[in-house]
């Protein structure tokens, strides 16, 4: 069975610093939002499109890296629905047309893009991502311990 890249990395019982993130993902259709989730949470990706028809909550996951315990609750958002996070609560703009207005939302926000020609504000954490060859996943983990060490 394929490792997610979110599984926990300790069975010890040192402190950690304990983190809960509600992460939107956001998009237009076919921008691999959900793609990019079943890549983080369980290391699986389909070349089958299926639409989301509305807004997925996927299990809240835990792990635990360089002193850092992590717990997720991704939230796939498809294209036209309306949200209100919460000032703590990240957001995940998956990027594939210029066309796609980025929202302005004054929440922590990662832009993963898959159009490398693409020249987006430089304010955002950019990650350049490609869910059929696994491109960006880790990076945005890191990334995400990083900001939160």
């Amino acid at each position: 069975m394929r490792k997610s890249f979110i599984e926990l990395d300790s069975d010890s019982e040192e402190e950690y610093k304990e983190v809960f993130l509600r992460i939107y993902v956001v998009g237009s259709h076919k921008a691999g939002k959900t793609s990019f989730i079943h890549r983080l949470l369980y290391n699986k990706f389909s070349i089958t499109y299926v639409p989301t028809r509305a807004l997925e909550i996927y299990n809240k996951k835990t792990f635990v890296r360089y002193g850092l315990k992590m717990t997720l609750e991704l939230i796939d958002v498809p294209d036209g629905f309306s949200i209100k996070p919460k000032t703590n609560d990240i957001m995940v703009v998956v990027h594939h047309r210029s066309s796609y207005s980025i929202p302005d939302i004054p929440i922590r926000t990662w832009l993963l893009y898959r159009d490398k020609s693409l020249d987006i504000c430089p304010s955002y954490k950019k990650i350049y991502i490609d869910n059929m060859e696994n491109t960006g996943v880790d990076t945005f983990v890191n990334s995400l311990i990083r900001e939160y060490s």
